[in-house]
């Protein structure tokens, strides 16, 4: 064996960009056919293993929003109370919404990132959905059955490529831009994959 396929051999079997979900509808980049960016899939119980990056997606353009101000509402709690997508709201529901940023201090967005809903002992990929054009992203109501889950952020080629929120998400807590406890902006914790 030549030095250069030895080099070869060598590099390429300690190469790892982490370990990929298998079966159901996502392949090894995290996308599949069906998947349209901005809108939530459920994956059909797809194993996933932790520390996996999956490829960004395309953003759909931001929803701009009727009134004013008439812009794509980044970092609002939209599921707040009687909100436009709250209980009964005229937007309707969401499971869960949030905005995600491509810096520590929330003013740039994170566009074409994957929010993974994952089950509570990190081994089932539930929901996903994609980051649109502001950084925004929502899973429909009556998207996801039994609370709580996990969750993280992920887009590879990024540096960190994927982010696990370090808690649980409650039903009670799907709205992820309200409150100082959560991720409201302005804020001290962006949904971020900067460090």
């Amino acid at each position: 064996m030549t030095k250069l396929a030895l080099f070869a051999t060598v590099l390429l079997g300690a190469c790892s960009v982490g370990e990929v979900p298998a079966g159901g509808s996502i392949g090894p980049d995290g996308a599949s056919g069906a998947d349209a960016p901005g809108s939530a899939t459920p994956d059909g119980g797809a194993a996933l293993i932790k520390n996996a990056c999956a490829m960004g997606l395309p953003p759909e353009a931001a929803h701009i929003h009727a009134g004013a101000p008439a812009t794509a509402r980044a970092g609002v709690a939209c599921m707040a109370g009687t909100a436009c997508h709250g209980t009964g709201g005229a937007g309707g529901g969401f499971d869960i919404a949030g905005s995600a940023y491509a810096d520590t201090g929330g003013a740039a967005p994170m566009t074409g990132a994957i929010i993974r809903i994952i089950s509570l002992d990190g081994k089932t990929l539930i929901a996903k959905t994609v980051t649109d054009s502001a950084g925004n992203f929502h899973i429909p109501a009556g998207t996801l059955a039994t609370f709580p889950y996990m969750t993280d952020i992920t887009k590879c080629g990024t540096t960190p490529d994927e982010k696990p929120m370090q808690g649980q998400i409650p039903k009670s807590s799907g709205n992820c831009n309200n409150g100082t406890a959560c991720h409201a902006m302005p804020g001290p914790q962006p949904i971020s994959l900067a460090l």
